[in-house]
């Protein structure tokens, strides 16, 4: 068989992608190889399909015990004998596994380094015709790297004791060029066909939100069925953000090093089988996690370096379809970082590291050109597919202003914080202001004509342009220094602000009408209860992509069904009966437009149905919401999520009087990707409730 023989009938695909052939051709022809490709461009692949054309076994070396039971179940979902080695598995699955390498089962066996050192395995393996070490995460080898593994170290011990020394492979996802230059010498690797293909991952859509109420955010932004990353700076924020969805009954769990080993797992698994579709968590989470249904992933807090941002970043958006990368950014974030690198190395390197993400999360060039800079990657043009180039920035002078500022700051004594700062400017009757008798300094209300949010972001800007020194944990103290005392001089200084932002709702499914999302929800029913029935994560039964060709392209034969992407003949022996049947009920049941019921077969989620029932029944939001034991903002937007899939409503449950004219209007001055712009620029009696109803009634008409 060819190799691309064995993509289309095991893989299910039709074609490489970028340099897939070329590494796969190097490494058949016994080429030693080094792969530098991004998270998500199909590394595995590069040496899955060498190991399976290859005579012997191959050694896949694997950091983490997650990621090697998400290989290997997708290898066996997909028809291809592979196992695993490591700490998790019983003395009698572990000789279970070793007999089955000498009977010649396997064709890959993913193992842990740190297997590697004991005598058993070493001795056992000496005698097995191993045709080739592949070693994942191979940045791990080097001390240089980021998460330097003493254990990978022991690899070379391996290869140079081996009868027949085998092709060598590395493949990583990061690695600058003194990590590359270790790898091939820790692996002594024979000059090396060497890969080195863009960081970009056009797929995702990169943006910046400056906020000061994220938690607010989150609400407005999260989809609480769309699996979510949200990483937070510390164990205390990731308690904090999960206790706070968690109160407003969205499916959430947690994931820091603080919990034990049993919690964190348990949790892990949530996550990855889709029970709880959000993770909050800290950068203990991530590494080896191979979901590819995950669409967004958000950072609570600014991360201290661009190498830490781009990884988790990147795990979104794995599968090629739309994902979304946001960083939440406020002025604070800053000395958080500052806090915990000054307490950790302390180093200008470190210092240096979190300015570039700082200049990421306050400047205005290109954020894909900023990020793709950094890694040595130059992008000719503006990527058009991120949140500064879907801005229009303006500039103003803010000289005055900041004088005014700073000079608070100074007759304050400069040690208060921002919000006190800004009380003060305001003209404040509040009692720590009074206490201090700060109303007696000459710049007491000096600014009281301002926007309170408006004083606070020229602090920050200040505070990015260092014309503004902070100092303190958890809540910093604002001080003046050199650049400070220019302003006063009469140095100028500016401000870029944002006049028009235009709309760019990115949704991984907006090129599904409303028959189509009903078709996809049924589909994703049907993987959960799969995925349930074999212990295996739902996205290695079919993942998001798969799902979205077959809403789309509804397949009726098993000769239809091998033209889509991604199901190979395993996949079609072992789900093509259930996917035909799924489809021609959908199509026979199909409802009218307009029509839709709860007689169909519409599979919203049950507790969503629940919630809809009652409604349909008369009852009020408030008395489902004390019957069901749920918030009114719950069992509200349990039938707005009813009436996007065709459910009728009553308008006057959500809308007065010209209340739909007044949205509308709103919407054409300010788009509809955010609520908050739109409720900004109604009166206060018009609601969020209101808002939504008439999104969904615009979509769908």
């Amino acid at each position: 068989m060819t190799p691309k023989n064995i993509l289309q009938k095991y893989y299910g695909y039709k074609n490489f992608r970028d340099n897939q052939d070329i590494i796969i051709d190097k490494i058949i022809s016994e080429k030693d190889t080094l792969c530098v490709m991004p998270t998500g461009a199909g590394k595995s692949i590069c040496y899955q399909i060498p190991a399976i054309l290859f005579e012997g076994l191959t050694l896949v070396i694997s950091p983490l015990i997650s990621l090697m039971k998400d290989q290997v179940d997708m290898l066996k979902e997909n028809g291809i004998s592979a196992a695993y080695i490591n700490s998790s598995l019983t003395d009698e699955e572990y000789f279970n596994v070793l007999n089955g390498i000498k009977s010649n089962k396997y064709k890959l066996i993913y193992l842990a380094p740190e297997r590697i050192q004991q005598d058993g395995f070493f001795s056992f393996i000496k005698n097995i015709n191993i045709s080739m070490i592949a070693i994942d995460e191979a940045h791990c080898i080097s001390q240089w790297g980021h998460e330097f593994r003493p254990s990978y170290r022991n690899i070379i011990n391996l290869i140079n004791n081996l009868d027949k020394r085998p092709i060598v492979t590395a493949f990583t996802a990061t690695a600058t060029p003194e990590v590359k230059e270790d790898i091939k010498f820790q692996l002594n690797m024979y000059n090396p066909f060497e890969v080195n293909t863009s960081f970009d991952r056009e797929n995702i859509y990169f943006e910046v939100i400056e906020t000061k109420d994220k938690e607010k955010y989150l609400l407005e932004n999260i989809n609480p069925e769309e699996s979510s990353i949200i990483y937070c700076a510390t164990r205390k924020k990731v308690e904090e953000v999960f206790s706070f969805l968690n109160e407003n009954n969205l499916s959430v769990t947690k994931y820091h090093a603080g919990l034990n080993d049993f919690t964190r797992l348990s949790n892990q698994n949530d996550f990855i089988y889709d029970r709880k579709p959000i993770m909050v968590a800290t950068v203990a989470f991530g590494m080896g996690i191979d979901k590819s249904n995950v669409r967004k992933v958000i950072h609570y807090n600014l991360p201290k370096t661009m190498e830490n941002y781009y990884q988790e970043a990147g795990r979104c958006g794995r599968d090629g379809e739309k994902a979304k990368a946001i960083l939440l950014y406020s002025a604070g974030d800053v000395g958080i970082q500052n806090f915990l690198i000054k307490n950790s190395t302390d180093s200008k390197d470190d210092y240096d590291k979190l300015d570039y993400m700082i200049d990421y999360a306050t400047g205005t060039d290109c954020l894909r050109r900023k990020i793709l800079n950094y890694f040595h990657e130059n992008l000719e043009e503006d990527c058009g597919n991120c949140s500064n180039c879907n801005k229009e920035f303006k500039e103003k002078d803010i000289t005055i202003e900041a004088q005014k500022i700073l000079s608070c700051i100074k007759r304050m004594g400069e040690m208060s914080g921002a919000n006190l700062v800004t009380d003060v400017l305001k003209g404040s009757r509040k009692k720590q202001v009074l206490s201090f008798e700060y109303d007696k300094l000459s710049t007491y209300g000096i600014m009281r004509d301002y926007k309170r949010d408006d004083i606070l972001d020229i602090i920050s800007e200040l505070t990015r342009q260092n014309a503004l020194s902070t100092t303190g944990m958890p809540k910093p103290i604002l001080k003046l220094n050199k650049n400070s005392y220019d302003i006063f001089k009469g140095k100028k200084v500016s401000m870029k602000y944002t006049e028009k932002k235009i709309n760019t709702n990115i949704n991984t499914y907006d090129n599904l009408n409303k028959e189509n999302l009903i078709l996809f929800d049924i589909f994703k029913n049907w993987r959960y209860e799969k995925s349930k029935e074999q212990n295996i994560p739902p996205y290695i039964v079919a993942n998001d992509k798969l799902l979205i060709s077959l809403t789309k392209k509804l397949p009726q034969t098993k000769r239809d069904l091998l033209e889509i992407e991604g199901i190979g003949e395993n996949k079609l022996n072992q789900y093509g009966d259930d996917i035909i049947n799924i489809i021609n009920n959908y199509l026979e049941n199909k409802p009218k437009k307009d029509n839709i019921n709860l007689t169909t077969p519409v599979k919203i989620t049950n507790t969503r149905l629940e919630s809809y029932k009652l409604y349909q029944e008369g009852l009020s939001f408030n008395s489902i919401s004390k019957m069901r034991n749920l918030s009114e903002v719950t069992v509200i937007n349990h039938i707005l999520d009813c009436y996007k899939y065709g459910y009728p409503v009553k308008e006057e449950d959500f809308l007065k009087d010209n209340w739909e004219k007044q949205i509308l209007d709103a919407i054409t001055k300010v788009g509809d990707e955010y609520l908050k712009p739109i409720k900004e620029a109604l009166t206060d009696e018009i609601d969020y409730n209101a808002i939504k109803y008439t999104l969904i009634k615009n979509k769908n008409s």
